[in-house]
Formats: structure tokens, C-alpha cells, sequence
């Protein structure tokens, strides 16, 4: 996960291969670059909407695309928090779906919760 300043705040991963091992992966593993980009009409904050995610060390190379442009949530709790999170399609050597969240594109997170 990345803010606007495209610093890594928190990532975790795990890789599980075909026979079911799985692998922890560390920030360092794993090559992450923005496609493209999404504006909100309400808060005009411009989140990343689609990503390249590679992993070298074995080759893998995924698209994750999200299946809605439009899953800004504008949090109605005291923390007034803003973020991005909904479902992705993953495309590649593995086809799937999963799920994303964005946070700090409509300001810093930082003390909010």
C-alpha cells in the first residue's frame, strides 16, 4: 500500500505455489507499479485503479484491475477517514479475484485510528 507520495507504509504477502507451500513475502520481494489512475468526483483525491505486480525471484508477473472505478468510502465515524477499497480481477499466469484497499491518496491516515 502506497499514498500519493508513493511510500510504503504496511505490506504483507504470502505466495503459496500449486502443492500448497507457502512463502512469506517481504516488501523487497515483491515489484509493485501503478497502470493507471482513478479521480473521485467528490473528493478529487486520485487513487492508483490498476497495477502491475511482479515477483522476481520466480518469474510471476499479475495485472490486478479493479471490477468498479467507483469504491471511494467517505467514513462517516469520528475519524473522517477516506479511502479506496473494492474488488479486483487478477490477470496473468494466475486468474483470479481478490481485493485492495487504498489509503492516504485523500490525505494522511496518520492518528485516525
Amino acid at each position: 500500500e502506497t499514498g500519493q507520495g508513493g511510500q510504503v507504509v504496511h505490506f504483507g504477502g504470502t505466495l503459496v505455489d500449486q502443492a500448497g507451500s507457502a512463502r512469506s513475502l517481504t516488501a523487497g520481494d515483491v515489484l509493485v507499479e501503478s497502470q493507471s489512475t482513478w479521480s473521485s468526483p467528490r473528493t478529487k483525491a486520485k487513487y492508483s485503479s490498476s497495477w502491475s505486480i511482479r515477483i522476481p525471484s520466480t518469474g510471476l508477473e499479475l495485472v490486478l484491475r479493479p471490477l468498479a472505478a467507483d469504491c471511494e468510502i467517505e467514513s462517516t465515524a469520528s475519524t473522517g477517514a477516506v479511502y479506496w477499497e473494492g474488488p479486483v480481477e487478477v490477470l496473468g499466469e494466475v486468474r483470479g479475484r481478490g481485493y485492495a484497499e487504498l489509503t492516504g491518496y485523500a490525505g494522511s491516515m496518520g492518528g485516525r485510528l
